[in-house]
């Protein structure tokens, strides 16, 4: 009698993990018709969250960060009373007050912020990527693709962003500022925190572009659609969010100036 096949082993959670970053098309092949495992996106998640807060951690622990993002806060209220300034309503030593007590909620807003953001980040990206997938699928490729199953190709792209997160840690440790990182912010001569536009370019680095790769992967191999028509539909969709947060910067700019004016008047 032959032997009866030995069934082929399942790869791990690690393995699974790691596939994002070598084996992307593997690993959504493999994953192809089978039943959603809720861990393959929970796992990522707070692996994305616990790298958030150690890179928050040691920014904060060190001499420059808090001064750092103190001095953009400062200039943006000296820039928001100027106004009053020029009209003699108010005197610098009443903008060096307020900025004073301001300045005392700051480190605690710093903590909250770098506390809570990633909880918001990772637990709308998964639902977020995972309805950009479904909808590329039924509306686009025209093929059946479960939501869940879209939210668990979204949520393990975010293994790519916890090694941006760390990647660009480092790098503010080595050039001692929270505004630089690994994408086209490193061309600009110098980093202007008011300007709209080099905030945008701050969150363009290559790990969000690698992200939205391993996504248009993810859905072309779930669906057995074509992939440059998965990579236009992942891409579009994140390049239509990405310039409409631009434009809203913009806009609460102009929102701004105008509510300048109009004081002054």
């Amino acid at each position: 009698m032959n032997p009866s096949p030995t069934p082929a082993t399942e790869p791990g959670l690690a393995t699974r993990l790691a596939q994002v970053f070598f084996a992307p098309g593997r690993l959504f092949a493999g994953l192809a018709g089978q039943p959603v495992r809720h861990t393959l996106w929970v796992a990522p998640v707070v692996t994305y969250v616990l790298a958030c807060w150690l890179v928050a951690g040691l920014l904060f622990s060190t001499d420059w960060a808090q001064p750092e993002l103190l001095a953009v806060q400062r200039a943006a209220m000296q820039k928001q009373f100027q106004p009053q300034l020029d009209r003699g309503v108010m005197t610098q030593a009443d903008v060096d007050q307020f900025i004073g007590q301001m300045e005392r909620f700051a480190v605690v807003g710093q903590l909250a912020q770098g506390v809570l953001t990633p909880l918001f980040v990772a637990g709308l990206s998964p639902f977020w990527g995972g309805l950009v997938l479904w909808a590329g699928a039924a509306w686009i490729l025209r093929r059946p693709l479960p939501y869940l199953k879209g939210v668990e190709a979204a949520g393990l792209s975010l293994m790519v962003l916890a090694l941006g997160v760390l990647v660009k840690g480092g790098m503010c440790l080595a050039l001692r500022t929270q505004f630089t990182g690994p994408g086209v912010i490193l061309l600009l001569p110098q980093f202007d925190p008011a300007n709209q536009l080099h905030n945008t370019l701050l969150m363009v680095d290559v790990f969000a572009l690698w992200m939205v790769a391993v996504r248009a992967v993810a859905l072309a191999r779930l669906t057995g659609g074509r992939g440059w028509v998965a990579g236009l539909w992942v891409g579009g969709v994140w390049a239509v969010f990405t310039g409409g947060l631009l434009l809203l910067g913009w806009a609460a700019q102009l929102l701004s100036a105008w509510m300048q004016q109009l004081g002054q008047r």
